[in-house]
């Protein structure tokens, strides 16, 4: 279903349409509560960047347990150790793999048969 006022083009048209983005408007971005004029921001509570023209989107709180207000060096902290956790989770899942031929000789059974382990492991990642 199209709609009405919404002018639609046929591929013909979409293939000749020049591709150039404009410059957002500086106009847009005030209203948009992107950009800010600092005149303009003095007298209000929006927390602005450090370059001073920047509005802060989402506004941090007064809270210190808002992520927004932690310090660099634990935001940084946290991101390592939550990459540490997805490589190591990943890497010790299929750890198991290789020496599945050794593993059906010492338990005497089928290399088929031990890698049921493994499998089981991979699916529940």
């Amino acid at each position: 279903m199209e709609k009405p006022e919404v002018e639609h083009l046929s591929n013909d048209e979409k293939s000749d349409a020049p591709r150039v983005v404009d410059k957002f408007p500086p106009e847009a971005r005030a209203e948009a509560g992107v950009l800010l004029e600092v005149e303009r921001a003095e007298g209000t509570s929006l927390r602005l960047a450090e370059d001073g023209h920047t509005v802060l989107l989402p506004q941090p709180t007064d809270n210190p347990s808002d992520p927004l207000n932690w310090s660099s060096r634990k935001k940084h902290l946290i991101l390592l150790v939550a990459a540490w956790a997805a490589l190591t989770s990943d890497f010790t899942s299929a750890a198991g793999s290789a020496p599945v031929i050794l593993q059906a000789a010492e338990w005497h059974t089928s290399p088929n048969s031990v890698n049921h382990n493994n499998s089981i492991n991979v699916l529940m990642m």
